[in-house]
């Protein structure tokens, strides 16, 4: 059994909801507290939390520093489970570890002493990627003064463990893997696509969605659709199609249908361009019932954003190396650390990094770990003349969208993109590892094209 430290389980849960109501779990009965009583508990701890800085402006205190007497546990989570969702609450915490959802402020403080329990006990048994790479960035942060360094290296050495890492653990540039070169996927066909067949795989996929209902809207949209993805009957006249359906008909599973079809037969790519990021999610979320398997949708659904949303390399070294010498948030650097191994592509907005991570504690904006300061926001990227070239999330972005089936992009990077392609093709150049060429876009938001294009 693992041998937690005694502060964990002395320190009480507080929740606090609007108004404010605050509850309380201390090992017995949870119970409502008044909110002076609740105050003074998170002023002088210790105390379990979730997302201490709201708790505190929910108290109307101001956002506290990271302390030992502080536990947060969406810290513990983000350490836990790096790039796995959660909803910043101990209701977030409950959906994303499958217990009991809690009703109430009472109710809730219970839960996190249980989701803390519960996270612990996973990182005892199922650390990732590795023990002990796990161990030793929690002694990096335990050596910081993070609250819950302790408790998470005594789950991780509840097993004998290995002394693999020498260091801090924090150099996960050196463990990330390259990109390969490979050879260029080659020029897309011009197999037409049959209607009635696009009509087969809308109703195929919205049977994997676990959606029985069909709407023949839906199906007359999939099959006009399929229109866009014929070939075109005169060179330099290509298919163009003005689609418009009314909210609720299902419009993206009725243009993926034909669009997976035409990928499938004639190789890639078939480009989604959206306006907004949830739209892009959204449309991800989608493609999961044309590609069940995660491996495989890794490979041919990717979504495309520019420079300024992943996360660099060489960006979040300085800051490491800056935050090591004591200026800067070393704790929010080390949890970032280990999202940075476990994210599927590096993408700090609206991908799979927490957005409340930087946000959970008082941290000068100027030195925390958030996208602001860890993504290429200046323009300084120095292409192959950097370090961590070979491992970059954004060159690693740009050549698996030159394979995938299905390319999800937002309206101005499809718009450069096509810029760069017309005038590379103007002057009879071949294709390069930064450009694409667009044989088929679908532009899903249309109505903010032009806004996108000024």
């Amino acid at each position: 059994m693992t041998a937690f430290p005694p502060t964990l389980d002395l320190a009480p849960a507080l929740v606090v909801l609007p108004g404010p109501r605050a509850g309380l779990a201390d090992g017995g009965e949870a119970r409502m507290l008044r909110a002076p009583d609740a105050r003074d508990l998170f002023e002088h701890g210790p105390v379990l939390v979730a997302h201490a800085a709201m708790t505190a402006r929910r108290l109307n205190l101001s956002p506290p520093a990271r302390s030992p007497r502080l536990f947060d546990v969406l810290e513990l989570h983000a350490f836990t489970r790096p790039a796995a969702f959660c909803a910043p609450s101990a209701v977030g915490l409950a959906t994303a570890l499958g217990l009991r959802e809690p009703h109430g402020a009472a109710e809730q403080a219970q839960t996190l002493r249980e989701a803390a329990d519960a996270l612990l006990r996973e990182l005892a048994l199922t650390p990732v990627p590795s023990r002990e790479e796990a161990l030793a960035i929690a002694e990096t942060l335990a050596k910081a003064g993070w609250s819950w360094g302790p408790a998470v290296i005594g789950a991780l050495r509840s097993v004998p463990v290995g002394n693999q890492f020498r260091g801090s653990g924090l150099d996960v540039w050196a463990r990330l893997m390259e990109w390969e070169d490979q050879a260029p996927p080659g020029e897309a066909g011009s197999r037409p696509i049959d209607p009635e067949r696009a009509g087969e795989r809308l109703a195929e996929l919205l049977q994997r969605s676990g959606l029985e209902e069909v709407r023949e809207a839906q199906v007359t949209f999939a099959k006009e659709a399929a229109f866009a993805f014929q070939p075109r009957e005169r060179e330099g006249e290509p298919r163009m199609m003005l689609a418009e359906a009314g909210t609720g008909v299902g419009k993206t599973l009725g243009y993926l249908a034909p669009a997976s079809l035409w990928a499938e037969a004639n190789g890639p790519s078939v480009w989604v361009s959206t306006y907004t990021r949830a739209l892009q999610r959204q449309i991800e979320r989608e493609s999961r019932s044309i590609y069940p398997d995660p491996k495989e949708r890794a490979r041919k659904a990717v979504v495309r954003k520019g420079r300024e949303n992943y996360l660099c390399l060489l960006n979040f070294q300085e800051q490491i190396n800056g935050a090591q010498l004591g200026n800067g948030d070393l704790i929010g650097l080390a949890l970032t650390a280990r999202w940075a191994r476990a994210t599927r592509d590096g993408d700090m907005t609206g991908g799979d990094f927490p957005a409340w991570l930087p946000t959970l504690a008082a941290v000068p904006p100027s030195v925390q770990a958030s996208p602001a300061n860890l993504v290429d926001r200046r323009g300084e990227c120095i292409h192959a003349g950097c370090q961590h070239y070979r491992i970059c999330f954004i060159e690693k972005a740009v050549r698996a969208s030159k394979r995938a089936d299905l390319v999800i992009a937002n309206h101005a990077l499809v718009l450069t993109q096509a810029a760069f392609d017309g005038a590379r093709t103007a002057r009879g150049l071949k294709g390069d590892n930064e450009t694409t060429s667009l044989k088929r876009i679908v532009f899903d938001e249309g109505h903010h094209l032009f806004e996108a294009a000024d």
